[in-house]
């Protein structure tokens, strides 16, 4: 079975069908002039975005589902053969208008997900110590270390406060006193951080200046 790039609204898909296709027909499902290749090309992505969903009695229909939560696909009418091809090739249980519900660990990832962005809103902003993220597997992006050269070049820049126009010494640019310490990225108020760079350009964006004195 020929499969169309214009059957796709999923940006992705219509590239990858675009980039690997040769030539051009008319598509029966939309009667649009479209790029085309062999819908077997795609049942490795299809195998494992459809492993996401159950049958599920109480559910909603599976073309249903997946237009409403990802817009793949670009007209109706590609629904129910596309989707019936890809799941009697994958052999799987489904067609496209059995109702579904996503698998018990797609609803715990949003679950844990809702509850950490009103977290974030609401009750704090920095998540390091909470349980729930080694409940994830979160908690280890925060044991990661990086080992610097000693020799690489770092860059630091500071707004002068007073209006002084002379360069700062370097004794300013290390870490900042806390209790002139605002809240940052990384940091809460009180609480310093060094933030350097290994562009001198970020730093500029950083403080949003428009001339910078060199120290070095």
């Amino acid at each position: 079975m020929k499969i169309h790039a214009c059957c796709f609204k999923d940006e992705e898909i219509k590239q990858f069908i675009i980039s690997s296709s040769f030539q051009k027909e008319e598509c029966a499902n939309c009667d649009s002039i479209s790029e085309y290749i062999e819908i077997e090309e795609l049942l490795d992505f299809f195998f494992e975005f459809l492993s996401v969903f159950s049958k599920n009695d109480d559910g909603i229909p599976l073309c249903e589902l997946i237009q409403q939560d990802w817009n793949i696909f670009s007209e109706n009418s590609c629904y129910q053969e596309v989707l019936n091809a890809v799941l009697q090739l994958l052999n799987i249980n489904l067609t496209a208008f059995d109702k579904v519900t996503y698998i018990s660990a797609i609803k715990e990832c949003v679950e844990y997900w809702d509850f950490l962005k009103e977290d974030i809103k609401w009750n704090r902003r920095f998540l390091s110590n909470n349980d729930y993220l080694s409940e994830l597997g979160w908690d280890k992006l925060f044991g990661i270390n990086f080992s610097i050269n000693k020799d690489k070049l770092l860059y630091r820049a500071r707004i002068h406060r007073d209006g002084n126009k002379n360069p700062l010494g370097l004794d300013k640019l290390s870490c900042p006193p806390r209790e002139e310490s605002v809240a940052g990225r990384a940091n809460p108020q009180g609480i310093p951080y060094l933030y350097l760079s290994n562009e001198i350009d970020t730093t500029l964006y950083e403080t949003r200046v428009v001339s910078i004195s060199l120290l070095k």
